[in-house]
């Protein structure tokens, strides 16, 4: 792993500063005792606490891979960015994430985005926000209803219509 700043300013004793790097992976191994995870790949990742309590963080990149003895998976054009703002009371924080993921044990590659960013109360889940996943010929939208809720619509063919709604809690989808 090497990592190379690309800007830095601020203070890092006060916790108020800018830190971007580039981050890239060559042929990083991770052992068990009956398999090993092989990870290349790049990010830049950024964080800005220059305002805090207002944060901002992001990470993107072109393509990052990982190989075990039972799959292959390749992310590609990535981004992830998330925001916190401590100003407000309660504090708010935002998210939204693109990307392709390819995988040896899917018949085709995943495409997902934000279509609205995923918005919430610290400590809460998203009480808005829009995640559409593409794949095979078929989508699923996830949908923020409310900080306890959410709405799986799912159009299994590909045809534009929707074809299955599931509703959830946020807890039930997380698996808890």
């Amino acid at each position: 792993v090497s990592l190379t700043v690309r800007d830095f300013s601020g203070d890092i004793l006060l916790g108020t500063f800018l830190l971007s790097m580039d981050a890239v992976l060559d042929t990083l191994s991770v052992s068990t005792a009956s398999d090993t995870i092989v990870g290349n790949g790049d990010a830049t990742i950024t964080l800005d606490t220059a305002e805090t309590p207002y944060i901002e963080a992001s990470v993107t990149g072109s393509v990052l891979t990982q190989d075990s003895l039972s799959s292959s998976e390749t992310l590609r054009n990535y981004s992830s960015a998330q925001t916190f703002d401590g100003n407000l009371v309660p504090a708010i924080y935002t998210l939204n994430a693109s990307g392709t993921l390819e995988s040896s044990q899917l018949p085709g590659d995943v495409v997902y985005s934000t279509e609205t960013t995923f918005q919430g109360n610290e400590g809460e889940y998203p009480s808005t926000g829009v995640l559409l996943i593409t794949g095979d010929n078929s989508s699923a939208r996830l949908v923020a209803v409310d900080a306890t809720n959410v709405r799986i619509d799912i159009d299994n063919d590909g045809d534009g219509t929707l074809d299955e709604t599931i509703d959830l809690t946020w807890a039930e989808l997380e698996g808890g």
